[in-house]
């Protein structure tokens, strides 16, 4: 009986570690998935300047040639 009381403190020292492994990797999980998400977010973010970068070129050679025109039409008096 003197040997079960070790065996049972060997038993429940093995299970803490056992828990705090477990505790680390669950941990080690959620900082992966919000640098993922950090990650998409960048992404994201950098994909949105540049379609915005590049709608507001586009408008401005649409925009840019229409002034143009009424400034040829007011020069040549139509």
């Amino acid at each position: 009986m003197g040997k079960s009381k070790p065996d049972r403190s060997d038993a429940l020292e093995e299970e803490r570690k056992a828990r705090a492994e477990e505790k680390l990797r669950e941990e080690a999980e959620e900082r992966r998935r919000d640098r993922e998400k950090v990650l998409e977010s960048r992404k994201l973010e950098e994909k949105s300047r540049q379609e915005g970068t590049l709608s507001g070129s586009a408008a401005s050679l649409v925009d840019g040639p229409e002034v143009s025109s009424m400034a040829l039409k007011r020069k040549l008096g139509e």
